[in-house]
């Protein structure tokens, strides 16, 4: 009697005809999937990936990671600022306003990204220091005008960055401070 042809097993494929066994099949490679009866391997989508030969479907990226490639063997540790999702084909930016939480590893939400500190601004996936001569007494500033200008005739010490406070800013040679309470209002400094 005459046998109906069997399809190659889930994990593996085969364009031969006529095939007696399943271990004429050949084991579907890593990087790719093969469903039964697969003619060739389907490589796998950005977001998955198969570590290893003979699987039947690709596999998500877990959370904390990402695949921008097909035919993957491995996920991405996901990068810093960032967070991602289970499956993420892309890391996803900390949204304007906020930052990593240093204590995590890595973030796999944004609820996850923290409020952008004192003394810097923080734009999608970035946080940014605010510069010598500039102060920011603020939390969760989006960009650099959250940055205060240090008053008229005072500046910083040469690499001060992220400043806080006014107070930071010191009068230049010549003047004093004529303020209270951690204000800066810097007057020339009377003859003698």
């Amino acid at each position: 009697g005459w046998v109906a042809p069997a399809a190659c097993p889930p994990g593996t494929h085969s364009q031969a005809t006529n095939l007696t066994a399943a271990h004429g099949c050949t084991l579907c490679p890593a990087g790719a999937s093969c469903v039964a009866g697969s003619l060739q391997p389907l490589r796998c989508a950005p977001g998955t990936f198969t570590p290893s030969a003979g699987h039947s479907e690709c596999l998500p990226c877990g959370a904390g990671s990402y695949q921008d490639e097909k035919g993957a063997t491995a996920c991405k540790d996901c990068i810093f600022n960032h967070h991602c999702a289970a499956g993420s084909t892309l890391p996803s930016p900390c949204p304007s306003g906020t930052t990593a939480n240093a204590s995590l590893a890595v973030m796999t939400d944004a609820s996850q990204c923290i409020i952008c500190p004192r003394g810097f601004w923080c734009a999608p996936g970035i946080i940014v220091a605010c510069e010598a001569n500039f102060y920011n007494p603020t939390t969760g500033a989006a960009d650099q005008t959250k940055c205060l200008p240090c008053p008229e005739n005072s500046g910083m010490p040469a690499g001060a960055t992220a400043s806080v406070a006014v107070s930071s800013c010191l009068c230049n040679r010549g003047y004093y401070n004529a303020a209270t309470h951690g204000s800066v209002h810097c007057l020339p400094c009377p003859s003698g």
